[in-house]
Order: structure tokens, then C-alpha cells, then sequence
């Protein structure tokens, strides 16, 4: 079972949190056929979102859009404080990859406060990891590195009072773990969090799974957002309508009176 482990070390002045998603992702791609760039990309994107997401709390919920001007690519992601994520890749059949070359990284949290964060940066860095690690850095003014791969990674933050002495030895960890694949390939997790600190303090384990919430019922609500117009084409020219959604590829279809009855007030 996929898992995300959060633990403390060094005195408890570093957090980590480590993600496994091999199992998940492999269920995700049963759903489109993808390149392996593409498998990649939004594999690295899974995972990301998987450990910012290690820091929510009761009901919020945070999602990631990656718009990268290679391929037009968009990668958008949701995951809740259950480790429920889903996402979609518009292009999964993308013939480019890693480097990157531009574009923009969005991330989003409800945090259950009345109030909706929003953070837009440009992706300068070539590797998708070093654009979240620059995002820490930028918009949280926070110490962290990420080490991301398509079947999991590992988030390490500094926290408030920490010695800044340990900075070189995390590097040499940084180092050691660059290739996180390799060691998620041949090790569990636990193993490769206790090989990495020896005082590390593990504080809760979660299973995360890939999740897809959508419903008629959300797609009926959706629909009534359109213009009116748009609608009425719809029934003119077609008579019903079938919308799938991107997440897990589930089709809903609507009846020329389930149409007709979105358009009423």
C-alpha cells in the first residue's frame, strides 16, 4: 500500500515526509495511454502534491496547476488531509519532458478559513522538483528540499530554531538520496527515512490512494453555470449530452429534459 510517513530528526528541528506512490500511479495510467515523459511528468506532479499536501489538517484541501509552455502541457492536482489525490494530464502522450522551459506553477489551498491562497510562480528551473523547492523558498520563506520521482519522494524542511550547522549534513543527505527512485525501487519506506537519520521520529503514517469524488450530481451544477445560449445549442444541435471527467474518465449523460431543466429558473 502506497503510504505518507511524516517524521521529525535532528531534535526535532527538521521535518520529513516521505511518499511512496507506485501503486497509485500505476492505476492512474490504466485510465489514458501515456508517453514516458508524460508518466513522469505527472507522476513527479503526484507526488508533490502528496507531500505539500502532509501538512493539512481536518477538511482542507490544496491543488496544484503546472502549465508548462512544452506541449501546451497542463498537469492539475487535488489532494485532501486523507491522502485522496486525483489530477489529470491534458497531454499524457507528450513527447517532452524534463528540462522544463517556462511556464507557470499555481498552488491553491482552502484551509477552511473563509479564505482561498492562491501562490502563481514561474517555472524557472528545468527540473520539477526545483520549481517546488524554489516555492518553499519564495512564497512560505521556508528551507526545503525536494527530491521528487514518478513512484514517490521525500520533502525536508527546516522548522523554526533549527541549528544552522546541520545545513551542510542535510546536503550530504540531499546528495546521498538524489536519486530517490532508486531507493524506492529497492527499499520500504521506513527503511529508507531510518537510513537517512539515525534520530528520526516518525509521527503518523497515512495510506494515500488515488480518489475521484466527481458525481452527476456536480456535473448538473456545473452545467447551470453555462450560458444559456450554449445550452440551447446543445439541445439543438444534439438533443443530449455526455461530459467526462477528466479525473477518472467516468462519463455522465444528460437526457434533452435534464438539459432543458438546467436552463429553467
Amino acid at each position: 500500500m502506497d503510504c505518507l510517513i511524516k517524521s521529525v530528526a535532528c531534535n526535532d528541528s527538521v521535518r520529513i515526509y516521505l511518499v511512496s506512490t507506485k501503486k497509485l500511479l500505476e492505476e492512474r495510467l490504466q485510465l489514458n495511454n501515456y508517453s514516458e515523459n508524460g508518466k513522469e511528468l505527472f507522476g513527479k506532479v503526484l507526488t508533490a502534491s502528496l507531500l505539500m499536501g502532509g501538512g493539512l489538517k481536518n477538511d482542507q484541501r490544496l491543488s496544484i496547476k503546472m502549465k508548462s509552455e512544452i506541449d501546451s502541457q497542463v498537469i492539475v492536482t487535488e489532494v485532501d488531509s486523507l491522502g485522496h489525490i486525483k489530477g489529470y494530464i491534458n497531454n499524457p502522450n507528450c513527447s517532452a519532458g524534463e528540462p522544463l522551459n517556462g511556464g507557470f506553477l499555481t498552488i491553491t489551498k482552502d484551509l477552511n478559513i473563509k479564505k482561498i491562497y492562491t501562490t502563481t510562480i514561474p517555472l524557472d528551473y528545468p527540473l520539477v522538483q526545483d520549481n517546488f523547492t524554489y516555492y518553499f523558498l519564495k512564497s512560505e520563506q521556508i528551507m526545503t528540499f525536494v527530491l521528487l520521482s514518478k513512484i514517490g519522494g521525500v520533502l525536508i524542511q527546516l522548522l523554526p530554531g533549527y541549528d544552522p550547522k546541520i545545513i551542510d549534513s542535510l546536503k550530504e543527505v540531499i546528495e546521498e538520496y538524489y536519486d530517490i527512485e532508486k531507493y524506492l525501487e529497492q527499499y520500504p519506506p521506513k527503511d529508507i527515512l531510518k537510513s537517512m537519520f539515525n534520530d528520526l521520529n516518525i509521527l503518523d503514517t497515512i495510506d494515500v490512494k488515488y480518489y475521484c469524488d466527481c458525481s452527476k450530481e456536480k456535473f448538473a451544477r456545473g452545467l447551470k453555470t453555462l450560458p444559456k445560449q450554449e445550452i440551447e445549442t446543445i439541445i439543438t444541435e444534439d438533443g443530449e449530452a455526455e461530459v467526462v471527467c477528466n479525473y477518472c474518465n467516468k462519463k455522465y449523460h444528460f437526457s434533452l429534459e435534464e438539459l432543458e431543466n438546467s436552463i429553467k429558473k
